[in-house]
């Protein structure tokens, strides 16, 4: 397997990704204009800690594309260092949950940051897999 920086991602893909980034930043702040904004219900009664499951989906599909954006870049070559993507989401999630605690319409937890952060991990790690596999793919072709 190739490494994150060895990574040559096609035009195809990076638009993939790119795109999902636009479209997915798109949703997620509609999603929280409306939660500020009172027209978005913060507890279902139906399903218990449904939050949790968006906070996992939401945070870590925008970990998914802003990772692929990027290329897998890496902060630094140091090896076990972050990549850029991942960083920078886990960066925003912890400011937004922060930024919660001071509107009286939103709660800020710990669980749902913890959520977030784990989505982003495997998100962005499905995201290093999805690009490995098409370079091994166009490999194969080539």
């Amino acid at each position: 397997m190739a490494n994150a920086q060895s990574l040559q991602l096609s035009r195809s893909l990076l638009r993939f990704y790119r795109l999902g980034l636009v479209g997915h930043s798109i949703l997620i702040t509609a999603i929280s204009v409306s939660a500020y904004s009172g027209l978005l219900p913060t507890k279902s009664i139906l399903f218990p800690h449904y939050d949790l499951v968006m906070h996992f989906l939401l945070v870590g599909m925008f970990g998914f594309f802003l990772d692929g954006s990027f290329a897998h870049k890496k902060l630094t070559n140091a090896p076990f260092f972050p990549r850029l993507g991942p960083s920078i989401a886990l960066l925003l999630a912890a400011t937004e949950e922060t930024l919660q605690r001071f509107s009286p319409r939103r709660s800020s937890s710990w669980s749902d940051f913890i959520a977030n952060a784990t989505g982003i991990l495997i998100c962005s790690w499905l995201a290093l897999k999805l690009s490995e596999s098409r370079a091994q793919r166009a490999k194969g072709v080539a």
